[in-house]
């Protein structure tokens, strides 16, 4: 990867987990769609995991949606409960993707459960962002 590629790749992945995150926050806030706001926090703090990766690695990013499996192999060290959460924000990656399961989560994302996932998933977010050069 050459250092152009490497620059424009990390704020693609960058950009994507802003935009995410704020997509998550208004999914949550305006359309009242808890599953929805939660599967885009995953997708926030992939994207985020994904520009450490190639920051750290010089490669491009793999093609994985699992945010432990992406942290380990950007040489991140995350420890509990951080490593936890990381591993509930990866049901919902799971989750909303099949009809049978989206209702599992429907059940359980209250305003209140989505509202506390996107506070810690925000401050993951930002901790994520300080990682990056």
């Amino acid at each position: 990867m050459t250092e152009e590629q490497k620059i424009k790749n990390i704020e693609y992945w960058r950009q994507g987990c802003l935009g995410d995150l704020q997509a998550a926050i208004d999914i949550a806030c305006l359309a009242k769609k808890n599953a929805h706001a939660l599967f885009f926090l995953h997708l926030s703090i992939e994207k985020g995991l994904k520009a450490l990766f190639v920051q750290n690695m010089n490669q491009f990013a793999p093609l994985t949606h699992n945010l432990l499996m992406l942290a380990q192999k950007a040489g991140v060290n995350i420890e509990l409960p951080d490593s936890q959460l990381l591993s509930d924000i990866n049901e919902f990656n799971l989750a909303t993707r099949y009809p049978n399961e989206i209702e599992e989560i429907q059940k359980i994302a209250t305003d209140e459960f989505t509202s506390k996932f996107l506070a810690e998933g925000q401050r993951i977010q930002l901790w994520i962002l300080a990682q990056l050069k």
